[in-house]
C-alpha cells in the first residue's frame, strides 16, 4: 500500500487497500495536514516522509518533537492495518516513546516501521 500525497492508496504486493474503509477522510486528518506520505509498505517493513515546511517547525527552526511522534505513530498504525484488516481487525497505537538524534530544520524527515512481534492480540 502505498499513499500518495493526496491520500490515495495503491495497494502494492499482497496488502490490501484499506482507504476506503476509514471513517475520516485522508485530507481532513493530522497526517493528511502535514502532509505525510508512505513510500514502502511490505507486512514487515514500511517506510514514511514528510517534507519539512515552517508549518513542522518550532520557533527555533528545528522541526517539532511532535512531528517524529505523530509520524512514527501514523506509520505503525499504518502498516498494522494493513496486515489485519483481511482479519476484520484495525490498529491503534498503544505506546510511542521517541528519541531524538539530531536536529533537523529542512528536507525530508523518513520514518521507518519494522514489524518485531505478530501476535494473536498485538502486532
Amino acid at each position: 500500500m502505498h499513499r500518495t500525497s493526496n491520500g490515495s492508496h495503491a495497494t502494492g504486493g499482497n496488502l490490501p487497500d484499506v482507504a476506503s474503509h476509514y471513517p475520516v477522510a485522508y485530507e481532513q486528518t493530522l497526517d493528511g495536514t502535514v502532509g505525510f506520505i508512505i513510500d514502502e509498505m511490505t507486512p514487515e517493513r514500511a517506510t514514511a516522509s514528510v517534507e519539512v515546511t515552517d508549518t513542522l517547525r518550532q520557533r527555533w527552526g528545528l522541526v517539532h518533537g511532535g512531528t517524529y511522534c505523530a509520524l512514527a505513530e501514523m506509520l505503525a498504525t499504518e502498516a498494522t492495518v494493513a496486515v489485519v484488516h483481511e482479519k476484520g481487525m484495525m490498529a491503534v497505537g498503544q505506546s510511542n516513546h521517541t528519541s531524538f538524534f539530531r536536529p533537523v530544520k529542512e528536507g525530508h524527515v523518513r520514518a521507518e516501521a519494522i514489524r518485531i512481534h505478530a501476535g494473536s492480540t498485538t502486532c
